[in-house]
């Protein structure tokens, strides 16, 4: 370092460490601990994004919850209005098979008579 670099570096640190009196030891400990700050604040500045990711991630979630239930509550919808229709075909289908029944045993019935007709 050139002496004008080295005359502005020792002039941005604090008055106390730019006393004669202060050992090489307070400037080792002076420029370990600006270190650790500096890192402390890189991994601060890290956990805050992941933050903000995931709290992104969070809402794009609960978004897609909200139309995964909405899909639900179509599908149920769907699923009662066809047992509806289903359960309404069936009761349709077993009267018409009544009225089959009862007009198969009128025709018996009617054969039956118009052989005894016949007969008689």
């Amino acid at each position: 370092m050139n002496h004008e670099k080295q005359s502005e570096w020792y002039n941005s640190l604090p008055l106390h460490y730019q006393t004669k009196t202060n050992s090489a030891i307070d400037l080792f400990v002076f420029l370990r601990k600006e270190f650790e700050t500096t890192q402390l604040l890189s991994k601060i500045e890290d956990e805050q994004s992941l933050g903000a990711q995931l709290q992104k991630k969070i809402k794009e979630l609960q978004a897609r919850i909200e139309e995964l239930e909405e899909e639900i509550e179509a599908e149920r919808a769907a699923r009662a209005k066809v047992e509806k229709q289903r359960a309404d075909l069936s009761r349709e289908l077993e009267e018409i098979s009544e009225r089959l029944e009862e007009a198969g045993g009128a025709t018996a019935a009617q054969i039956e008579m118009n052989k005894k007709r016949e007969a008689e």
